[in-house]
């Protein structure tokens, strides 16, 4: 036995669900609702969101930064807009923030800018102001001079290019030109 179905049934399952979604997908339209929710011109959302590689991140960055900790929006976009993952700044600055005062606002926002790696930065203030008696400033100074700097070499070391024997390619013998003589077209 077979059901039937209304026809209505049928139109909707034809019709685009494209409206609902648009928005969703649309990141600019979500960059550019993030950044007047937090209370930016429409005049600076419009340049901001439009030159952001990744809008929808920028628009959470700063969203972020604003809720979560008292910077405004306006310093926040300053910064969010000069990096290349500003979701990882985001997280190193609120990250940091929640553990500092906030008069230390434009320092925090500016070592995250500048670390390469913003949320290993961070844990590397969080965990040292936490673990010891450090002042985040302090932490802050130290984990941004960080470096990876290798360890002492052994002696014995020998570099690689030094063990595999250098060849000589044999000289190629110049070709003769190739005699291109012009030759009218008969008509």
């Amino acid at each position: 036995m077979m059901a039937v179905l209304p026809a209505s049934a049928g139109l909707l399952a034809l019709s685009p669900q494209e409206p609902a979604n648009a928005a969703y997908r649309n990141s600019y339209q979500r960059c550019a609702g993030k950044l007047i929710d937090v209370g930016l011109a429409p005049e600076l959302v419009t340049v901001a969101c439009a030159s952001a590689l990744n809008p929808n991140e920028l628009g959470s960055c700063v969203k972020d930064i604003h809720d979560q900790t008292d910077i405004t929006a306006i310093d926040a976009l300053s910064t969010c807009v000069r990096v290349r993952r500003p979701e990882d700044l985001a997280t190193c600055v609120v990250d940091i923030s929640e553990d500092s005062d906030a008069g230390l606002a434009p320092v925090v926002l500016e070592n995250c800018r500048r670390s390469l790696l913003p949320t290993r930065y961070s844990q590397c203030v969080v965990g040292l102001s936490r673990k010891i008696e450090i002042l985040p400033v302090q932490a802050m100074a130290t984990c941004i001079d960080a470096a990876d700097r290798p360890g002492p070499f052994d002696r014995s070391f020998i570099p690689g290019s030094e063990l595999i024997p250098r060849y000589q390619l044999p000289a190629i013998p110049a070709l003769p030109a190739p005699d291109l003589q012009l030759v009218p077209k008969s008509p």
